[in-house]
C-alpha cells in the first residue's frame, strides 16, 4: 500500500504542481491526471459534477481538478465558461460573491448556496467541461 499512496503522491504533485504543462503532454500526462483522480476520487476518469464543501477551508471544491472558490480558480472556469457563453449564464447571479472570495482568498461558503447545485447542473454541458479544460490546462 505504500507503494501506491507513494506513487499516487508523485503525480499529484507533479499535476498540481505545474511540472505537467512544462514537461509531461499526451500519455504521460494523462496517465499522472488519472492517477491523481484515483487519488482523490477514487475513479480515473474526470468528473465534471464533483461539487462539496472542502474540510480544509477552501470553500467549495468541484470540477475536474477539484476547482477551489476559496484560491480563485473556480472563479476562473466560471470566467471561462461566461466567455463561451456570452456571460449571461447559470453563475451570472454569484458572479460578485465568486469574484469577491477569489481576490480575498476567502474560504467563506456564504452566499454561494447554489454554487453546487448549478456546477452540477452543467455537468453535461459540453461549455462547461470546455471551460473546466480551459482552466485545467
Amino acid at each position: 500500500m505504500f507503494k501506491y499512496s507513494s506513487i499516487l503522491a508523485v503525480a499529484s504533485a507533479l499535476l498540481f504542481s505545474g511540472v505537467t504543462k512544462a514537461g509531461l503532454s499526451g500519455c504521460p500526462q494523462n496517465l499522472a491526471i488519472q492517477l491523481t483522480n484515483v487519488f482523490q476520487i477514487g475513479q480515473i476518469s474526470f468528473q465534471y459534477s464533483n461539487c462539496e464543501k472542502d474540510n480544509a477551508g477552501n470553500g467549495y471544491v468541484a470540477g475536474i481538478a477539484n476547482f477551489c472558490t476559496g484560491t480563485g480558480d473556480a472563479w476562473d472556469v466560471v470566467q471561462a465558461y461566461h466567455k463561451i457563453t456570452g456571460g449571461n449564464d447559470e453563475f451570472t447571479a454569484l458572479d460578485d460573491v465568486l469574484a469577491e472570495r477569489a481576490e480575498a482568498s476567502s474560504g467563506s461558503t456564504s452566499g454561494l448556496s447554489e454554487f453546487c447545485p448549478i456546477w452540477q447542473s452543467l455537468a453535461t454541458n459540453q461549455k462547461f467541461w470546455s471551460a473546466q479544460g480551459t482552466v485545467f490546462e
